[in-house]
């Protein structure tokens, strides 16, 4: 007696009959974590460097001596003193005097130096002082005398700080001869590298 078709398939192992997938592994928490970790921490030094390498560069000795031909000897104190000159003028007037390199071509020299630096941290700040009250009104127009200069040369607003022409009050007549000053000064702004 030949089995039946029923009683064949009853004989199979259950196994056989259909294969059920395996469950997936239980996800691994510590493996997740310590990858969340690794790629965050790559990720914020990332940002770190990328942070301090957007930051320019503070001025050094060398560029003291690329702008005033003079070796520097010491430390420079880059975002308080690093440069500071006095501009020169006609007296009584808001025109300068170049008899001695001091008015526009010292200006000159300064913005060509800026094109040449212009990836590190520069600062122009000007500034002007004044004895008597009579002069207030020539010494502010000596300060934008000196902006207007850095600016028709290619020096960007966004680095050059005017600050208002101030009395100066003196207890000793005869300082009152030569008190009258405007300069120009450049700096490293703060947080340079």
């Amino acid at each position: 007696m030949r089995p039946t078709q029923n009683s064949e398939q009853n004989t199979m192992p259950e196994w056989f009959v259909e294969e059920q997938p395996l469950p997936p592994p239980a996800p691994n928490k510590k493996w997740r974590l310590l990858t969340l970790f690794i790629v965050a921490t790559v990720l914020l030094a990332s940002i770190a460097t990328a942070l301090n390498f957007s930051r320019s560069a503070c001025l050094t000795a060398q560029d003291y001596q690329a702008l005033t031909g003079q070796a520097y000897n010491g430390s420079i104190a880059s975002t308080s003193s690093f440069y500071t000159a006095v501009v020169d003028f006609k007296q009584n007037s808001s025109q300068y005097d170049d008899s001695a390199d001091n008015g526009n071509k010292q200006l000159q020299k300064l913005a060509e130096f800026y094109k040449n630096h212009s990836n590190m941290s520069l600062n122009f700040s000007i500034t002007s002082t004044y004895l008597f009250e009579s002069q207030e009104t020539l010494m502010e127009s000596r300060v934008k005398a000196v902006q207007k200069t850095l600016l028709d040369a290619g020096v960007p607003s966004s680095i050059i700080t005017v600050n208002q022409a101030e009395l100066t009050q003196s207890t000793d007549p005869d300082e009152a001869t030569d008190t009258e000053s405007t300069t120009i000064s450049l700096t490293s702004n703060e947080g340079c590298r």
